[in-house]
């Protein structure tokens, strides 16, 4: 019958069972119903990746800075990985935000001591299983000191 799934066993019963776990993993993800045989990954996707960079050294920023993802009343503040005493030119330079939620974004980088970087009309699509992703480098330009 049209899906159903048939297991021709050949060989040593170890075989048997490689091939069977190997059915469940390949069916552990999402499926779509209107696309058979559409297996779809079971992570989770950030629609917006920020690369937030020190424009006077070329170091990551991202650690310090707050990175804004917002559409309409939705906003919320990207996630970035920091590891506290390792120097700042080692950090993790990205904010990553949107988890699988497709949109039209205005993306705000501040930083104490550095211009506010923005852009608007940031579109994240999304296929039949996630988001499309889109890459973005914010280059902050430090402030004069006063």
């Amino acid at each position: 019958m049209k899906g159903d799934a048939r297991i021709l066993v050949v060989g040593s019963g170890a075989a048997a069972l490689l091939a069977v776990g190997l059915l469940l993993l390949a069916g552990s993800g999402c499926s779509d119903s209107t696309s058979p045989g559409l297996i779809c990954t079971g992570e989770w996707v950030p629609g917006i990746t920020v690369e937030v960079v020190d424009g006077a050294t070329g170091h990551p920023a991202a650690c310090g800075s707050t990175v804004w993802i917002i559409e309409g009343d939705y906003a919320e503040i990207a996630e970035s990985y920091c590891i506290e005493g390792v120097p700042e030119s080692l950090q993790d330079p990205y904010a990553r935000g949107a988890w699988e939620r497709p949109g039209t974004y205005t993306v705000l980088v501040i930083r104490e001591g550095f211009s506010p970087w923005s852009r608007t009309e940031i579109e994240v699509g999304s296929d039949r299983c996630h988001v499309e992703q889109v890459a973005l480098e914010a280059v902050l330009e430090r402030l004069p000191e006063r």
